[in-house]
Order: C-alpha cells, then sequence, then structure tokens
C-alpha cells in the first residue's frame, strides 16, 4: 500500500516467515532485521536495498549506454522501437481490458 501512497518504498520493511536468508558473499546489499521476541522465524526486509535517487542515477546510466548502443546499430535500433511499440499495445492492453495471459505475466519492459 505504501506504493499506492506514494510513499517511498526504500524506508518500508517487509514481514517475512521462515528462516533467514544467507546472504554472506551476495554482491546485492541486504537489510535483514531478525526480530528476537518471536520463536516462529519471523524476521523483517527492507523492500528495497536501494533509494529512489540512486534508481534515477543508475536508470540514467543505463539509457545513456543503450542510446549509444542503438545509434551505432541500425538493426537494433529498429528491433528497439518495434519492441516499445508492442510493450505500449501490451501494456494499454492490459491497463483498458485487464489481460492476464501469459504474456502479461512474464512481460517485462525495459
Amino acid at each position: 500500500m505504501a506504493f499506492q501512497a506514494g510513499l517511498p518504498l526504500d524506508k518500508f520493511y517487509a514481514v517475512q516467515v521462515g528462516p533467514l536468508p544467507d546472504v554472506q558473499g551476495s554482491d546485492e546489499p541486504h537489510e535483514i532485521i531478525r526480530l528476537s521476541a518471536t520463536h516462529s522465524g519471523l524476521w523483517l526486509k527492507k523492500l528495497l536495498p536501494f533509494c529512489e535517487e540512486d534508481l534515477i542515477a543508475t536508470h540514467n546510466l543505463w539509457a545513456g549506454h543503450v542510446q549509444a548502443f542503438l545509434e551505432g546499430n541500425p538493426d537494433a535500433s529498429k528491433c528497439q522501437h518495434k519492441m516499445m511499440y508492442m510493450a505500449g499495445q501490451v501494456c494499454n492492453a492490459i491497463g483498458q481490458y485487464g489481460l492476464f495471459s501469459s504474456i502479461g505475466k512474464s512481460f517485462a519492459p525495459l
């Protein structure tokens, strides 16, 4: 509900049940809090291990790399435009008609 309310997801934690994950040796940042007062294996995991500003900065860097690649490769650029058109059509269909198919479930636009 935090996302729907426009609140920053990097400030929230999700309650998890089960054994704590082994995060040693992982390159990804993790913030986990054990709830020691319980015996049922409850723990909290930060929803996002990065803030919105970091996401925006990384996205802008990534977009610059992709743009440079596409400018040097006409076939890739043509494919990118077609994929963006198709992605837009799928998103519109899901939004307007509630399309829920294998495409809708597995589709992850860039």
